[in-house]
């Protein structure tokens, strides 16, 4: 406070406080800001960035992020089991190739792997093989790789799994048994008027191998003109089956086979589809008359 010229009083500005309260505060917050963003850049110099790639393996990064585990692909290493990030930059890496390790397994003609391939594969490591159907598996079905070298392969031999039963001629046969859905055992039967030739009750698969399959013999087919010549009565269907003993014709009404007993019948053969009859009913019967 003063008084100017005139007497007059006048207020002057304090200097000293409009620095306190205007200009320092300035000040202050400038110098703040530019330490601020030094260690903002400091920070984004110190922080990792991506994961570098890595050929024949990848990486995974730990918990603290400042670090990755190193994991190279089936058949290759490595001489670290991490890296680490300093300074913003990882340390260089690489996955070589494992000298113990397979290359490709072993071709099996008639099989597959079905394991995961792999462009190598680690010592130890292993794959396994199949057959395909209807061969059998020799040897273990799991081939392990060691110190560079595959053990010795399975081989797969046909006919191991039994193949469909075989068909046989005017008959079918009918499945008894299976194993694995596939057929082991059968039986067979013939059409009608045909008859098995040396028939057993059941027909096996063993190791890829059926049974002989039975023959169907054929019946014996009796014509108009064998009805006419003989003087038979018609059979059934005209049709008798095979049999290894003596079928019985009949004659027709009014005639017999002769002979002192005048038998009504006569006696033949069939033979898997030949006839043969022995005798006519070549004798007319008489009528007694007891009147």
């Amino acid at each position: 406070m003063g008084r100017d010229n005139a007497g007059k009083k006048v207020q002057y500005e304090d200097r000293s406080q409009r620095w306190r309260m205007e200009i320092y505060p300035i000040i202050v917050s400038l110098i703040l800001g530019l330490n601020t963003l030094g260690s903002s850049n400091a920070a984004e110099e110190d922080k990792c960035g991506v994961l570098p790639i890595v050929l024949h393996g990848h990486l995974k990064v730990t918990i603290a992020e400042q670090s990755a585990e190193i994991v190279c692909d089936p058949g290759y290493k490595s001489l670290k089991k991490s890296i680490k990030c300093d300074k913003g930059t990882w340390e260089p890496i690489t996955c070589y190739v494992d000298e113990e390790g397979c290359d490709s397994p072993t071709r099996v003609e008639n099989a597959v792997i079905i394991s995961k391939p792999q462009e190598r594969y680690s010592s130890g490591s292993h794959v396994t093989y199949k057959c395909h159907i209807k061969f059998r598996i020799n040897g273990n079905d799991k081939v392990f790789c060691r110190n560079s070298a595959w053990d010795k392969a399975p081989t797969c031999e046909g006919s191991s799994i039994c193949p469909p039963p075989p068909l046989i001629k005017d008959g079918d046969y009918f499945i008894e048994d299976k194993k694995d859905e596939v057929i082991t055992k059968v039986s067979y039967s013939c059409q009608s008027y045909y008859v098995l030739k040396e028939p057993k009750k059941h027909y096996s698969c063993r190791d890829g191998i059926w049974d002989t399959p039975p023959e169907c013999l054929n019946p014996c087919k009796l014509t108009p003109e064998i009805y006419m010549e003989y003087n038979l009565q018609p059979v059934q269907d005209n049709y008798t089956r095979h049999s290894d003993e003596e079928i019985k014709l009949y004659c027709k009404k009014g005639w017999n086979a002769g002979g002192f007993q005048r038998s009504d019948y006569v006696k033949g053969t069939c033979s898997d589809g030949k006839i043969t009859i022995k005798k006519k009913c070549e004798t007319k019967n008489i009528g007694i008359n007891l009147g």
